[in-house]
Parts: C-alpha cells; structure tokens; sequence
C-alpha cells in the first residue's frame, strides 16, 4: 500500500498543478491536494480512517451533484471531466478508509 500512496502522492499532485489553468482554479487544486496530503498522511498514521471516509463523502456527493448539471452525455464537456475528477477522488478516499480501518494492523 505504501507504493500506491506514494504514486497517488505524485499523481495527485500532478492533477492539482494541471488546474491552474482553469477559469477556476481554486477548489480543484484545493480538490486534488486534499487526496495528496490524505495520501501523504495515510502513509505516516494509522488514524486517519474517519477523515478519509468523510472526505470520500464529500466527493461523492460534489460527483452527484456534478452529473446533475450535465448534458448526459459522458466527456463531452468540462463538467463532465470534473466530476469524473471527483469520482476518481471519492473512491481512492474510500480505498484509503478502506485499507486504514480493515486491513491496516
């Protein structure tokens, strides 16, 4: 696991820089470093459960709502790739609290 974490460190990162050259720039790196430093975290300690399923709530629900403005049609704009952006957020979170209160010893 610790291998995934340090590449989802170094991918998420990545994601968040990408997003400076978006209209609105703020809540996607802000989106995408908060998976980096939860990630960062998950490394160092074993009690970040709880923080890592609410924050794989939020991000589902923020997906939810997302789609709802959408077209219907999967990648064919900018909201659609947020919220996939966002699905991919909601479920390495959910992995995370997965791994931390299940399988961490």
């Amino acid at each position: 696991m610790k291998i995934a974490l340090f590449i989802a460190i170094v991918l998420f990162l990545f994601f968040a820089s990408l997003q400076f050259n978006d209209p609105d720039p703020i809540q996607w790196v802000l989106a995408y470093g908060s998976c980096a430093v939860l990630s960062a975290l998950a490394l160092y300690t074993k009690r970040i459960a709880m923080q890592a399923m609410v924050m794989s709530l939020l991000y589902f629900v923020w997906t939810i709502w997302l789609l709802l403005q959408t077209t219907g049609v999967w990648w064919d704009g900018e909201v659609e790739r947020e919220s996939g952006g966002l699905a991919i957020c909601a479920v390495w979170c959910a992995i995370i609290f997965a791994h931390q209160k299940y399988f961490s010893k």
